[in-house]
């Protein structure tokens, strides 16, 4: 079997975490996810979703999802409940994580951890809160028993133990009963720790790195154009190099403008504003926090909703048209 995962994922470690339990052998094929590895054509015919972990299985199929992947590794194993019920009380926990434990303390910790709990500071805290409340109700439950079923630890508890056992990086200190589970789950045979670490292309940069990238913007907010004026974009084009962004005219609340780009962009995101690219020339590539990588050829385009964290990239002059809002603030809220 082959196991595509990126080092930075829970999701991923809890996967290969059984993988070790049962002491079976696979192929690791690290995805660099921040550099849009998940979103080219070969790796969404693998996972339309274009995320991971992801199984290929021995008959050369694909199972997607890490919950689906530890149900499937755990079948006919020690791991794997007996009774029905066990099943489903099993199945029960492994919603949980999905729901109260991976996009709460996963999430947090990859904000805090990436800089981006910067621009979403409010939503940040109330995540770490909202991972408070999960993990005292996981407390109480292990106040009785040694792992989630019972005595016996389960495919629950590795799905649990994913993110929960990071919560201590972002200051979310584990309850007593907590901390002892997690010690359990270190001392099972065959147990690895994880080494759950985002890699550098991940992170956003700091204030003076974003006030150093500012200055090359050559951004124009005049409405160059106006109304009933033909817009020259090839003079535009060939008159300035990237960066350039040109308000080009303006259509009732929204701006047309040009977009003459090369190299990388800083993330950022419009609070209160979507914003459409259209290639012209070249190739524009569009980095969307959790989705990957969007690429953009000419007479392509894309959306990017308001509130979602992206970049755009371009490895050779490109020409784009960008409409707007025209409240937006080019280079981000």
């Amino acid at each position: 079997m082959r196991l595509y995962t990126y080092v930075g994922s829970g999701n991923g470690y809890k996967v290969e975490l059984l993988f070790a339990l049962l002491g079976r052998q696979y192929e690791r094929v690290e995805v660099s996810i921040f550099d849009g590895e998940s979103r080219t054509p070969e790796f969404l015919k693998k996972n339309p979703a274009g995320r991971v972990p992801l199984l290929e299985l021995d008959d050369g199929t694909y199972l997607p999802e890490s919950n689906a992947i530890l149900w499937h590794l755990a079948r006919g194993t020690r791991f794997m409940p007996s009774s029905t019920a066990a099943q489903d009380r099993a199945l029960a926990w492994l919603t949980f994580e999905q729901s109260e434990i991976e996009p709460v303390i996963g999430s947090a910790r990859f904000w805090i951890q990436t800089g981006r709990s910067r621009a979403r500071g409010d939503e940040t805290q109330r995540r770490l809160a909202w991972g408070k409340q999960s993990l005292a109700a996981l407390d109480g439950v292990l106040a009785d028993r040694a792992f989630l079923l019972g005595a016996d630890p389960s495919v629950a508890d590795i799905a649990m133990y994913g993110y929960t056992h990071l919560a201590p990086e972002i200051d979310l200190a584990l309850p007593p009963n907590v901390a002892a589970w997690c010690a359990r789950i270190q001392a099972l045979p065959g147990f690895v720790p994880g080494k759950v670490v985002y890699d550098p292309k991940a992170m956003l940069p700091d204030a003076n790195q974003r006030v150093a990238e500012h200055a090359r913007y050559n951004t124009q907010m005049d409405n160059k154009y106006g109304y009933s004026t033909t817009i020259d974009i090839p003079h535009e084009v060939a008159e300035h190099e990237p960066w350039f962004n040109q308000t080009l005219t303006q259509v009732n609340d929204s701006l047309v403008r040009l977009g003459i780009l090369g190299g990388e962009y800083h993330w950022h995101k419009h609070d209160n504003e979507d914003e459409c690219f259209i290639v012209l020339d070249g190739e524009l590539m569009l980095d969307i926090e959790g989705k990957g990588t969007v690429t953009l050829g000419p007479k392509l385009g894309y959306t990017v909703p308001k509130g979602v964290v992206h970049r755009t990239r371009a490895n050779v002059k490109t020409t784009v048209l960008m409409i707007e809002a025209a409240t937006v603030t080019p280079t981000g809220d």
